[in-house]
Order: C-alpha cells, then sequence, then structure tokens
C-alpha cells in the first residue's frame, strides 16, 4: 500500500492531525498577538510612582488640551473603611432619598474629602458631626466636603454623614426604574 492509498484509507487520522496542526499554530500566532498588544498598551498609558496607569485621552478641538484620566479618581489619602447605607426609593414618583454614613480613615491631613457624585442633590452635609459644604464638580462627576469652620481634617478615622435625592426618571445610567411583560402578560 502506498502513500496516496493510506491517506485515503485513513481519511479521519489524517483530518484530526492537520486539524491539531492548525490549531497549535494559530493558538501560538494568537499568544504572540496578544503579547505585544499588552506590551503596547502598557506603553501607551504609562505608570506613575505609585504603580497606578494614567491614560490621556486627545480632544477632538485641536486647540483644547488632553486631560488626565486620573482626574476622575479619588485621593489615595482618604480610604474608606465602612459604608451605612439607608434608601428610599419611592418608584410612583420615579424619585428616591437616602442618608449614608462613612467611616472613613484619614491617612493624610486634608481640607477636602472627595467622593465619587452624578445625578445627587445633596441636603445636607456633616465631617466628624460638624456642618460641611458640599460641592459638585460635575465635569470630574465629584463631591467635595469641607468643613464650615475651615478647619483641617485630622489624620484618624473620620465619619461623614451626607442625606441625598435623586431622580430615577428618563434613564438608563445608576439606579432606574423598569417594567417587564412575564410570559402571561403581566407586568
Amino acid at each position: 500500500m502506498g502513500v496516496k492509498e493510506w491517506l485515503i484509507a485513513n481519511k479521519f487520522f489524517v483530518f484530526c492531525v492537520i486539524a491539531a496542526a492548525s490549531f497549535c499554530i494559530s493558538t501560538i500566532a494568537l499568544g504572540v498577538s496578544n503579547s505585544n498588544l499588552r506590551s503596547e498598551l502598557q506603553k501607551q498609558q504609562g505608570q506613575d510612582g505609585e504603580g497606578r496607569n494614567h491614560s490621556t485621552a486627545t480632544l477632538m478641538n485641536a486647540t483644547d488640551k488632553p486631560y488626565i484620566m486620573s482626574k476622575y479618581r479619588l485621593p489615595s489619602t482618604v480610604r474608606p473603611k465602612k459604608y451605612d447605607l439607608y434608601f428610599y426609593p419611592n418608584l410612583d414618583t420615579g424619585s428616591y432619598g437616602g442618608k449614608v454614613v462613612v467611616t472613613l480613615n484619614i491617612l493624610k491631613s486634608t481640607d477636602v474629602i472627595t467622593l465619587n457624585s452624578k445625578g445627587l442633590s445633596i441636603k445636607n452635609a456633616k465631617v466628624d458631626g460638624e456642618e460641611a459644604t458640599a460641592s459638585l464638580d460635575e465635569q470630574y462627576e465629584l463631591l467635595n466636603l469641607r468643613k464650615k469652620s475651615g478647619k483641617d481634617i485630622d489624620e484618624k478615622n473620620s465619619v461623614i454623614e451626607i442625606e441625598f435625592e435623586g431622580s430615577m426618571k428618563n434613564k438608563l445610567v445608576g439606579l432606574y426604574r423598569s417594567t417587564y411583560k412575564g410570559a402571561k402578560g403581566l407586568r
């Protein structure tokens, strides 16, 4: 029996060998490509002294300056330890209210505590039981809390309390209201 006859007689075996070889070659090629892409991404992102990556984005308008994504990040000098969230949604009106009490570890004395906030109306804020002013940086979606007395918040455990309100109407971001029909047409 010649090679040609053997190949014809063992078609399934030959197919499996060719498929396995193709799979191995494509896996190696994808692995090399993945490694090259990861290296390029790390080069493009850069790193700060603490090992965090920073990205920059260039705006479409040539006169605008690029902005640093780290402006969206919270400072590393304040660390949350515990959150107590009290949440009161009103599905009839599409609004909600609530209160959050956050226990923080202040690693370095500061005059401001910065939190993420989007679409909330702040009704009242306190830092360590003292009234605080709340200012919103809408561009970066950050809430800045400062003691009304102007005193710094010292290195220690600290507690902030925030009362807030918001709306669930006509949006699909954060908390939102939705309905669906089940198999029997029930909502």
